[in-house]
């Protein structure tokens, strides 16, 4: 197995919750996290992370890497 990653710092993180699943597929690591703040999540993380069910992770966003939705479904348009 992969030595561990260097943790992301958490500073701004806008949520925080347990990891109840962790997945990794191929480069990818998806992990399901019961955040309260946001409800039940899917964040995918770049590259091998050892993390494990039970630890409690804060969520950040790549606003350059991150897609929005409307209730509908629809993505939503960056503005300029």
């Amino acid at each position: 197995m992969a030595a561990p990653a260097p943790r992301t710092d958490v500073s701004s993180a806008f949520a925080f919750g347990p990891v109840i699943v962790v997945e990794q597929l191929g480069g990818d690591t998806f992990l399901r996290v019961d955040a309260p703040e946001v409800g039940t999540t899917t964040p995918r993380t770049s590259g091998i992370r050892v993390v494990c069910k039970g630890e409690t992770v804060g969520l950040t966003v790549d606003p350059a890497q991150s897609r929005l939705f409307d209730a509908a479904g629809d993505a939503v348009t960056r503005r300029a």
